[in-house]
């Protein structure tokens, strides 16, 4: 075990985190290709997509966040190592289906059909992982193993996104053989998932059971029946009770969404201002491509994977609020930069010669902060829930949080793109201020927190 650092982790929890590692491995290269970015790339270069059904397949992924919360409700009172198995089956019998559909109009639409319902039961499994985060790694050490986990997941996503893209880019029509062969990937996570066990599940079930039989307290999370689960009005009630029963989570949540709606009305906005404005002002020897992909996602990404070790490290030394206090300033620093960048485009006339220069070096800087609020942000978005959520709530926690994301993310980058329409770079003081907002509220929660474990 001690090639992937079991060893260095508390006693009790080296078995189940060598067998998760080992499931993750599989597991990372079926995310890599289920990913909407690079379905959407495959529904252009293969299918002949046009921009609706581009627009379908790069936003799927976000919008079946908003389904977070059903998987959430699912969990409770339900064994979560079969639920995920479910879910993990799920996504590869779609993988697998994708070989049989055919290479013209329609087979675009059933493609983008089957990496929605894909990237559905993917957040079932994203979900109901967490909650066995809570269960099977100690506080002080779910840091650590969580950025390990995200490596591996990201290392291999990027292998098999490069894999394959490689492939269809010499053989089109190979998608269906590869979409199968990365269903077998699914099955060998799923296997390595029967593997890991639940601590204290048992007892976790036995009094959910027992609470929820005994009446109806105010406070009882009873299980629900997968028609519940996708109530949207029991689903709506039971998420107002757990934010109106824990305010301190809800002002998390309220800091959360402030804080991602900054980072989100700038998404489209800084891809216009880069590959439309800054290159395209730099003329023709620019590498638009490269260089659009280098500020945009490749040095982020870099950034993320080299941060992730450390990022693991301090977050169990220090604790999800004060973490993201700082990680929310790696963010606004990211917003500044690119405010600043942007400012050098468009009154590039007015600064001298060397603006665009200068703009470049700030979407540079913009991207190291970025890659360093990824890797904060990887973490936090995955545990931060748990430091509010009791086990046998972890799940809801979890729902409740990834569905309000997938909201903003439907949504903002949306309204960022009107807002360059209307009101023009200012759209980037907009996000500063939502951006301070979420900071503003994480620190009032931190000094709260101070105080109380002082007292």
């Amino acid at each position: 075990m001690d090639w992937i650092g079991a060893r260095r982790l508390p006693l009790l929890c080296r078995r189940n985190y060598y067998y998760e590692f080992l499931h993750m491995l599989p597991w990372g290269l079926v995310a890599g290709v289920v990913e909407g970015n690079f379905a959407a790339i495959v529904v252009n270069k293969t299918f002949g997509g046009g921009p609706l059904l581009l627009w379908i397949a790069s936003t799927s992924h976000v919008a079946m966040f908003v389904t977070s919360l059903a998987w959430g409700a699912l969990c409770v009172g339900r064994r979560k190592i079969a639920l995920m198995t479910v879910a993990v089956a799920g996504v590869g019998l779609l993988l697998a289906t994708v070989g049989a559909v055919p290479n013209n109009p329609l087979g675009a639409w059933l493609f983008v059909a089957q990496m929605a319902a894909a990237q559905f039961f993917t957040t079932g499994v994203m979900t109901v992982r967490t909650a066995l985060w809570k269960s099977n790694y100690p506080a002080t050490a779910r840091g650590q193993v969580t950025a390990k986990f995200q490596m591996v997941r990201a290392v291999a996503g990027m292998i098999a996104v490069l894999a394959a893209a490689n492939i269809f880019d010499h053989w089109p029509g190979s998608y269906r053989a590869v979409y199968p062969a990365v269903a077998l990937c699914a099955l060998a996570a799923g296997l390595w998932l029967q593997r890991i066990r639940v601590r204290g599940e048992a007892s976790e079930l036995h009094r959910i059971r027992a609470a929820a039989g005994a009446g109806d307290g105010r406070d009882t999370i009873k299980p629900v029946s997968p028609w519940g689960a996708v109530s949207p009005v029991g689903l709506f009630r039971q998420s107002v009770r757990i934010l109106r029963s824990d305010r301190r989570f809800a002002r998390y949540c309220a800091s959360l969404m402030s804080a991602g709606i900054g980072n989100l009305l700038i998404r489209t906005v800084v891809i216009i201002v880069i590959a439309e404005e800054l290159l395209a002002d730099m003329g023709r020897g620019a590498a638009v491509y490269a260089t659009s992909a280098i500020l945009l996602d490749v040095l982020p990404r870099a950034v993320m994977l080299g941060a992730l070790g450390r990022m693991g490290r301090w977050y169990d030394r220090i604790g999800v609020i004060q973490f993201r206090v700082t990680n929310g300033l790696f963010w606004l620093l990211s917003i500044v930069t690119g405010t600043a960048g942007t400012l050098l485009v468009v009154y590039d006339d007015a600064v001298g010669a060397y603006a665009l220069v200068f703009a470049v070096l700030l979407f540079a800087v913009r991207a190291v902060a970025m890659g360093l609020g990824y890797a904060g942000g990887s973490l936090a978005y995955t545990l931060g829930h748990l430091h509010f959520a009791e086990p046998d709530r972890a799940e809801l926690y979890m729902g409740i949080h990834v569905t309000l994301s997938g909201l903003r993310g439907l949504t903002m980058p949306g309204v960022g793109v009107l807002l360059w329409v209307w009101i023009g770079w200012p759209v980037w003081l907009v996000a500063i201020l939502f951006s301070v907002i979420g900071v503003i509220g994480y620190v009032t929660l931190a000094q709260e927190e101070s105080r109380g474990s002082t007292t």
